[in-house]
């Protein structure tokens, strides 16, 4: 499932109409340790447990903003945040398998300065994860890709403007997850909720998942 809003919301889910499900909504950064950590373990079990991805309207963001010199700032990235374009660009070009795709970017290790390899390694996960290459380095170098980082840019600044400001050191607020507009974790920090907090506040909405009926996920409270 995908669609684009005004700010660029990047989806991806089950079959079910996306008005009738609780919005999962997680903004991240590609080369973000943290992220790396929080995607690589709770938000993969929870998107593959039994029911849950059909269920929940999961929107992916990035966390991308303006930087000090006009060019676009990331997570421990270059200016201009090629990994981030990277991302954005294989999330637009097929959306449905893009959990493959952030799995196997999230397995490896965080890219180092002086940032080498990202092209690569973004080859390696479309591959690994069905997409089409090619496709990907055409939105790379395209007014496409300008438009996606532009758009992802705008929701980022508006959505936390707390974390808009540009320069060294600035905090991003990534990973950063609110369900059906409740903001996840105590100050906002998502990696601090355990995966059966996450399975107790959707199964709570109402959702019909198997998973919901797990007795790990009976007695949590969020």
């Amino acid at each position: 499932m995908y669609r684009h809003s005004g700010l660029a919301l990047l989806l991806f889910g089950g079959a079910a109409t996306a008005d009738s499900k609780p919005v999962f909504d997680y903004t991240f950064a590609s080369n973000c340790p943290v992220c790396k950590s929080f995607g690589n373990t709770t938000l993969k079990a929870l998107y593959g447990a039994d029911g849950i991805a059909d269920a929940v309207d999961f929107q992916v963001h990035a966390g991308v903003r303006m930087g000090l010199f006009k060019d676009y700032e990331c997570v421990l990235e270059k200016p201009g945040c090629p990994m981030t374009r990277y991302m954005l660009c294989a999330l637009d070009t097929k959306p449905a398998n893009i959990m493959a795709y952030l799995n196997c970017w999230n397995e490896a290790a965080v890219i180092r300065w002086p940032y080498t390899g990202v092209a690569s390694r973004a080859q390696a996960c479309a591959e690994r994860s069905e997409i089409d290459w090619q496709l990907i380095s055409a939105c790379i170098s395209s007014d496409h890709g300008d438009q996606l980082m532009e758009r992802e840019a705008t929701y980022f600044t508006e959505r936390f403007p707390d974390f808009a400001h540009a320069g060294p050191g600035k905090p991003f607020g990534v990973p950063h997850v609110y369900i059906d507009g409740e903001e996840m974790g105590a100050k906002g920090w998502a990696e601090k909720v355990p995966y059966d907090g996450y399975v107790h506040k959707l199964c709570g909405t109402g959702i019909k998942a198997a998973a919901c009926h797990s007795p790990e996920t009976a007695q949590v409270v969020v």
